[in-house]
């Protein structure tokens, strides 16, 4: 577990670039299956609060635009509920993985998501899954 706050601050506070300090929050999941509405409900809740430098995406699933979104951002932070962690949420930093290993349109994860990112834009914003 990682304290978010800190280093969103920290990432930050290196740049005064627009796009480095600008924060894609990607809220997914289904609403409809009660146990995995989490992140569009708490993308919804972010979204009403009209942040300057927040862009809020809710999709029920990852797919491979959501690369160009995650280039623009310094910093990305994923939403989506999960069944076991840390109580009541947690935050881990994504490292994508070293090499591409062939992706399926509809079944991206956080992690091959930011590895897409970094090879098709050669940019690699920090990454955090909320659960």
């Amino acid at each position: 577990m990682i304290n978010a706050a800190n280093m969103i601050n920290q990432k930050a506070s290196r740049s005064s670039n627009s796009r480095t300090n600008s924060v894609l929050i990607i809220g997914y999941g289904n609403p409809g299956r009660q146990d995995d509405g989490l992140g569009p409900v708490c993308a919804r809740i972010i979204k009403s609060q009209n942040q300057e430098y927040v862009t809020v995406d809710i999709s029920y699933q990852l797919v491979v635009e959501h690369a160009f979104d995650m280039a623009a951002a310094g910093i990305v932070i994923f939403i989506d509920a999960m069944r076991s962690g840390e109580s009541p949420f947690y935050f881990t930093e994504l490292k994508g993985n070293e090499e591409a290993t062939g992706f399926g349109s509809h079944t991206l994860t956080p992690n091959e998501l930011k590895t897409l990112t970094n090879t098709v834009y050669t940019t690699s914003p920090l990454s955090l899954i909320h659960i």
